[in-house]
């Protein structure tokens, strides 16, 4: 028995003298190289607060998203699947085109030129004929001027869109380590973003591949809730990504059913009628070439604002890092980021049913469905306006009319033929009681007012109108 115990436990100890050190050296190795989001977050708003457009600090900011696509195994454009080798430069690529900002010096536009670079590396499959989906996000800021040209900003932007370039590259690094799918996948990573979504619109420009799908993050770090938007109608990579948000019990809202949509601007150049939050972001450029996408953002959507417990921080000088950590911190940024990656990383690994969901989009439907909502909104209301109009003038017409109706008992010289009659000997006999004044009951006064109120709930998906989350 003394015999069988001893070598039971000379067992254990060998086999514990071959784990231990694969493990430590695992461990240490998972400890020195492999950050969180949190931590390459942090990293990028340190090393480059300033990525002012067109200027080396934006490069500067290129070429280390670069490094870290490098560093994951992907490849470039021409790149192959085998990794092919190229120069560093393949990974970036240059565009320029020209800008509309306001000038408060002049009270006027006025065009500015614009050069920038986009960032962009791929998981390549073995497939013939493998369609592209990309998933992206803005990389840039406005560290010196803002794009309205009315004032001196220094706005790190850490919320938007640092936030959004350390989880895409985490979405990046995860992804390399799947296997093959059935698609190609692009990580872009967009300059001159605050203008007007530039590089997500030099970048479909230029693309030759055939687009499958394009998932859109932008400042994922901040906001009173994570919101994942997808169409105005519902649609089958909706459904998909709403499947894999319950699945996994991630605190990621749906549009709500009132989007608080208003009328476009000049400065977005796109195809829709209206604008809301949802379509902020390089998602619309998508969208309007008939692309299906998903947008996954911090916000507080019912509120129309960032947060209801403290002021705006995108655009102002209150985005760094610092401030974001001191609000939201550590913990609860990394949570945010995390979830954001958990949601595309599902996605993307359904693999074939991504595939099918995303190739029943209808473009075509949802621009119809856009306008039709616009201007079936739009005519309504005038036509509601032109009734109202209407009730008015007759109602103000039957008011005066009343008004004027003759006093028969001070009258009588009408009936007498005589101005001199003082309406002793009117032809009623009714002198001056005759006349009942008028009757109440003529005219109903009384206004009866309804109000229907829409519940603004933050999960539009809990409405059961035929359109979806409109």
């Amino acid at each position: 028995m003394r015999k069988k115990t001893i070598a039971v436990l000379l067992i254990i100890a060998i086999a514990a003298i071959c784990v231990v050190p694969v493990t430590v050296a695992f461990a240490e190795n998972e400890s020195s190289t492999d950050y969180s989001p949190y931590d390459v977050y942090k990293e990028f708003c340190s090393y480059y607060p300033d990525r002012t457009v067109g200027t080396q600090n934006e490069i500067n900011a290129a070429y280390y998203i670069m490094k870290k696509l490098q560093s994951y195994g992907l490849v470039a454009v021409n790149g192959s699947a085998s990794g092919a080798s190229v120069s560093d430069n393949a990974y970036l690529q240059s565009f320029s085109d020209t800008y509309q900002i306001y000038d408060a010096a002049i009270d006027d536009y006025t065009t500015v030129n614009v050069a920038s670079v986009n960032v962009v590396a791929y998981k390549r499959t073995t497939k013939e004929n493998a369609k592209l989906l990309v998933i992206g996000c803005g990389y840039g800021n406005v560290y010196g001027l803002t794009t309205d040209g009315a004032s001196q900003i220094k706005t790190e932007a850490a919320y938007e869109n640092s936030s959004a370039v350390a989880t895409v590259l985490d979405v990046a690094k995860q992804l390399k380590k799947a296997n093959e799918l059935d698609f190609d996948v692009a990580f872009a990573f967009f300059g001159a973003d605050a203008y007007d979504c530039m590089g997500a619109k030099a970048f479909v420009k230029n693309n030759t591949q055939e687009l499958l799908g394009y998932i859109n993050l932008t400042a994922v770090s901040g906001g009173d809730y994570l919101y994942a938007y997808y169409d105005d109608i519902k649609t089958a990579h909706g459904k998909l990504f709403d499947d894999v948000i319950d699945r996994y019990s991630l605190d990621v809202k749906r549009a709500p059913f009132d989007k608080k949509t208003y009328s476009v601007t000049t400065e977005n150049d796109n195809d829709r009628p209206y604008w809301h939050i949802g379509l902020n972001s390089s998602n619309f450029v998508f969208m309007d070439e008939g692309v299906p996408s998903v947008n996954l953002f911090g916000y507080n959507w019912s509120k129309s604002e960032e947060s209801t417990t403290h002021a705006d921080i995108i655009r102002t000088s209150n985005d760094t890092f610092e401030y974001m950590d001191k609000y939201y911190g550590k913990d609860k940024i990394n949570e945010r980021m995390v979830t954001a990656r958990t949601v595309v990383v599902n996605g993307v690994l359904k693999n074939g049913e991504l595939v099918t969901a995303f190739e029943k989009y209808d473009a075509g439907y949802t621009k119809l469905y856009s306008s039709g909502v616009y201007y079936g909104v739009l005519f309504s209301c005038i036509g509601l306006a032109i009734v109202l109009f209407i009730v008015g003038v007759v109602f103000a017409t039957k008011i005066t009319r009343k008004a004027g109706k003759p006093d028969f008992s001070t009258n009588s010289a009408f009936f007498n033929g005589s101005s001199s009659n003082t309406g002793s000997e009117d032809i009623f006999g009714m002198g001056d009681d005759g006349v009942v004044e008028g009757d109440s009951n003529d005219i109903d006064t009384d206004d009866k007012k309804t109000s229907d109120s829409t519940d603004s709930s933050e999960k539009g998906d809990d409405d059961d109108d035929i359109f979806g989350e409109f």
